[in-house]
This record gives C-alpha cells, structure tokens and sequence, in this order.
C-alpha cells in the first residue's frame, strides 16, 4: 500500500432522523404484504478500487443526496428525488415523509444531489447500474476540476437500497474513474502537540496540459474522468521551468476503479516536530534547527519559524491560510540590508488613526498595561492587510513605508515560492516581535525579573543576557549571503500604533537595558524585519 496516499474508509453511523422518521416499527394493514417503517438511513462510501488498495471519502455535514423510491415500474410521487442532508444529527429529509420497508418498494440514491440530473431515471430497471445508467453516462467532468467544489460535483455514486436490521442502507458505488498523480515532492507530518496540520511542498513548477486536477490534502492530485467519453490522453511536466520533466498517460476509464501514477517515485513522507529554530527555505522546504551546518549553509535558507502555538497566531493569519497553518517564519535578513523606512509619513504629515481600519491600540500611560496591551497584539498581518486595503493610495505612495517594504521583501528574499500557501510577507506587531525573542533567544519577555517601565507608553527589559548573540546563533549556520544579522542599537519597526502620531518599535542592546518597546514617531527612520506564515 503506497504510504503517499490517505485511505480513508467511513462507514456513517446509523441515525434516527426525528423529522423523517418514526423510531419504532409499525406493520401495514395488509398481514399477507406487511410494511414497516425504517428508524433511520446509514450511508456508506464503498470507494474507488485500486490494484492494490481502496480510497473512499468521507461525507461531512451539509452534504446532500438524493432518493427515490420505485414500486411496479413507478416512481413515488412522494419521493421523486427528494434531497436528504447531512446534518449533526445524521440524514434529513426535506418535509414530512416515510421510508416504508416491504410493499415492493425499491430505493436508489445518487450522491451529490441535483435539482435536474443529466440524464433520465429508468424506473423500469432492476439495478442501480440500469435505473442510473443515462445519468451516469452523461455525468459531467469538467478538464477544470481544480475547485473542491467542482471535484466534488464531478464524483458521482450510486446505490441500491437494503435493509440492515430496521435501517435503510445505502452503499455509494463511484460511476467515475479516479486518475490519482503523484509528482515529486515532500509531505510533512508534523507531530505536535497541540496537533498541527501535514504540509506538502511540491517538486516544484508543476503543471498539467489542458486538465486542472484537485490537489488533496496529502499533495497528491487527483482527477475524474467520466467511462462514457471517448479514451483520453493526460500530462504534464515538473521541475526547472527551463528544462521541465514531462509525463504522459492514456486514461482506460472504467467505473469505480482508480489508477495511481507515481511520476518518477512520487513524494516523500517526512515526520517532524515543527518548532522554533527550524530553518524554512525559499521552495517551501523545512530544515530541522540541527541540521548539518554544511547542509544549513547550502541551502536557500529565506527565514527562521518562530512560532507554533496557535494560541500566539493571529485569526486573520489563520483564515488566510484556510485553517492550514502551521507556523510563523521571521526572515534571516532586514528590509534592504538594514536600509531605513518610516512607519508613515507624507511631507509633513504623520498622524492617521490607523484604529478606524482595524489596528488595536497598545497605548497606556501604564506601563504594565502598556505592555500587556502590546504583547496580546499579534496581528501583523491584519494590520499590514489593512493599510493595504483601507489605505491603498497611500500604501502605493509609499506613505506607509514600512509596511509596503515589508510586502515587497518577497523579491529580495527570493521567496517564498507561489507554489506553496503563506500569507506573504508582512510587518510583525509588538507581540509577535516579543515571540520571535523569547523563542529564538530564549528570553523571557514578561512583567517579572527584569521589567522596567517608562512614560510614554513604553517599557523595557534589563539583564535579559546576550539577546542579539542568541538571536544571531539562531542563525548561525545560514550562509552570510542569506542573513542580516541583529545589531546592538538595532531598532525595528511593529505594526502596532500608540497615538495618531506614533507607533512601536523593538530595539536591541549587548547588555543593560536589552529589550526596549518604545513608542516613537511615525516619521522615525528605523530597520524592518518581516515575517510570514505557511
């Protein structure tokens, strides 16, 4: 059984549909042709059948079907493609109606439901196969199916209903076939705790010729072709965009099979525990943070993940990323080579109200609040996505200086690649600046030992030891051509605001005073280091 695809067999349990169905047993007036009401409809999912495996899906809530009952060569009238929908509680009916056992009736269902099929219905037939059969052969599948949505309409099952005990049953038969292709590349599984999702990496510049597949979840891309439609001819090509690797194969459909390509090995399986320190690189690729230095300095190392609590990643980082994240990365250089941006300004002007767009604010005359207000601000990139929404003209001016060199370092880091999901580059507020201290240097960053506050909104940490040493062996092993290091007296723009007129900054000493959240001028000219999330 290849390791690179996920088999998933669900059989759903069997449910008691209270606005369908009577829970008990109920026997028709007629002793000699006795019916009986079914308590409930269970739907299984008998899956695509491989050479050497079978791949089934699962259905989730919202999912519909549709059924009809036949009796004498007729559809009921009653349940004439009535829609049943997957919900908490199990499969529901569209208005009052009863699934009678016995009587001659004989139940099909189709997944997934559709106000008007492709084809007609035979009631006349004496199987699934013959009562489907021309909506099955006119079934559409798109070239495009690259949308879950789309693929998802393009997976038409049939069933024949039986009894199992007092429940209807339904075993979904695929009607398509099921090319899966599996390109070159890494499938990570991480193995933290609290549980992070698998990431896939490509091989990369991968492309298909006049088909759109659905990539899943485990990398692999997987289309479906209709058995009805003449032999057909798919490929497509990976690798170096100057000198791609191509690939080609005839599709011999038949219904509910399955065919894995595994183009020149396929992908690699790799478990890991992300964590802090780990190099990640500009394909998308992850080095663990013990990594052979040889290999470290060998490779195109864009940023360092420093963090992976979800807890400490913002929701808009979150629903960016479509509930597929797994960490933040902050880069191994400055904006520029520590060039110089300031917050906002235009000529003479440097006060906006930037919490009218989103931001919150961090300012308090108390120190203590002002910290504890400036380390829940973890929303860098809700922040730089609404200057450039909200504030678009002034971003594109350049106004906003800081933010828009943050979104532009992707073509001087040389990544990440388009290929793979991240949110872009971005610039971190005070929280997530606090984070990449405390887990790349091993600080604490608190209230307690060390904590001194200043007027004006800002504060500080002394005797914290050699931050910036720390931090620059966080990175120690990456090439010289790929990383800035931390400077004393280094002093980095956050995407939180104080006043109208001010907004945060990080600054960096050897000794003393090490750490400093300092509210300034927007107009200041001060270092941006950007982060990311994949």
């Amino acid at each position: 059984m290849d390791s690179c695809i996920m088999i998933k067999k669900i059989l759903l349990g069997t449910v008691c549909l209270a606005a369908a169905f009577s829970c008990s047993k109920e026997t028709g007036e007629n002793p000699a042709n006795p019916t009986e009401k079914y308590s409930g409809i269970s739907v299984e999912d008998n899956g695509f059948s491989f050479p050497d495996t079978t791949i089934a899906t699962s259905f989730v809530a919202g999912d519909e079907i549709g059924v009809f009952a036949v009796k004498d060569g007729a559809v009921l009238d009653s349940i004439d493609n009535l829609r049943l929908t997957l919900g908490d509680s199990g499969w529901i009916a569209d208005g009052d109606v009863s699934f009678v056992e016995g009587d001659g009736i004989v139940y099909y269902a189709y997944f997934p439901f559709s106000e008007s099929l492709s084809g007609n219905i035979d009631p006349s037939a004496s199987d699934e196969n013959g009562f489907f059969a021309e909506v099955a052969a006119n079934w559409d599948t798109p070239m495009d199916q690259g949308d879950s949505l789309i693929f998802g309409g393009a997976d038409l099952m049939t069933a024949q209903g039986h009894s199992e005990g007092d429940v209807l049953h339904f075993g979904m038969n695929h009607r398509m076939y099921l090319v899966v292709v599996d390109l070159p590349g890494t499938k990570y599984t991480f193995t933290n705790e609290p549980a992070i999702p698998d990431y896939f990496v490509g091989g990369g510049n991968a492309g298909f010729d006049g088909f759109t597949p659905f990539q899943w979840e485990d990398g692999t891309y997987r289309f479906l072709v209709n058995p009805a439609l003449p032999q057909m001819t798919i490929g497509g090509y990976y690798g170096s965009e100057n000198n791609p690797n191509t690939w080609e194969m005839d599709v011999d459909a038949k219904a509910g099979e399955g065919y894995l390509l595994k183009i020149d090995g396929g992908g690699r399986v790799i478990e890991h525990e992300l964590m802090a320190g780990d190099f990640f690189l500009a394909d998308g690729n992850i080095l663990p943070k013990d990594s052979d230095e040889a290999i470290v300095g060998a490779s195109d190392v864009i940023g360092i993940v420093f963090q992976t609590d979800p807890e400490r990643i913002g929701d808009a980082e979150k629903n960016a990323l479509g509930g597929k994240l797994h960490a933040l990365v902050v880069a191994t250089k400055t904006v520029q080579q520590n060039n110089y941006f300031a917050w906002y300004s235009n000529g003479d002007i440097y006060e906006r109200d930037e919490t009218e767009i989103g931001f919150m604010n961090s300012y308090s005359d108390d120190p203590y609040e002002a910290f504890s207000l400036s380390d829940m601000d973890i929303n860098g990139f809700l922040n730089t996505s609404a200057i450039r929404q909200y504030r678009t003209e002034d971003y594109e001016s350049g106004y906003y200086g800081a933010f828009k060199a943050a979104v532009d370092f992707e073509s001087e880091a040389g990544g990440p690649s388009p290929e793979i999901a991240t949110t872009g580059w971005y610039l971190p507020t005070a929280g997530q600046f606090f984070d990449i201290i405390r887990n790349l240097a091993g600080v604490t960053l608190d209230d307690g030992d060390g904590f001194v506050g200043y007027s004006l909104a800002s504060f500080a940490w002394e005797n914290k030891g050699d931050v910036i040493l720390s931090l620059n062996e966080a990175m120690g092993a990456v090439s010289e051509d790929d990383k800035v290091e931390f400077k004393s007296s280094g002093y980095y723009w956050t995407a939180s605001s104080t006043l109208d007129g001010e907004a945060r900054y990080i600054g960096l000493v050897y000794s003393g005073t090490n750490v400093t959240c300092v509210s300034t001028y927007k107009y200041d000219i001060l270092f941006v280091r950007p982060v990311l999330a994949f």
